[in-house]
């Protein structure tokens, strides 16, 4: 349980930072609102599992909130890429993904695979 919760806790860390930097301006995923879905999938998921760790499906909140955060990192990753690409030289240069949406990426992996270990791994009666 303490991978999940440390996974959701780093999802709602890099929900609050940075998405997208250009010359020294950042925006993070809350200003962008897509944020708020990483975080409130964080939030909602741990939550779930703790109330539910007796059950044997408990594993299915962080594994389908880590889901939901990846889908919603992965889509305004490939949204902040394809703009600069798409904007000429000057732009690649100067604008870039942010350490926040990296971060709210990798810990809803993280969130998810938790999930599944808890899912596929641990028996119900020992969930205690």
């Amino acid at each position: 349980m303490v991978w999940a919760i440390a996974a959701a806790v780093l999802m709602t860390a890099g929900a609050l930072g940075p998405w997208a930097a250009a010359l020294g301006v950042s925006a993070s995923g809350v200003e962008q609102g897509h944020g708020w879905i990483v975080a409130g999938a964080a939030a909602l998921g741990a939550l779930l599992l703790v109330l539910t760790r007796a059950n044997r499906g408990a594993g299915l909140f962080p594994f389908v909130g880590g889901l939901v955060g990846a889908a919603v990192a992965v889509h305004d990753r490939s949204r902040v890429t394809l703009a600069v690409h798409g904007a000429g030289e000057l732009a690649h240069s100067a604008v870039r993904v942010g350490w926040g949406l990296d971060l709210a990426l990798a810990a809803s992996i993280a969130f998810a695979a938790a999930g599944a270990v808890w899912l596929a791994a641990v028996p119900s009666e020992e969930r205690f």
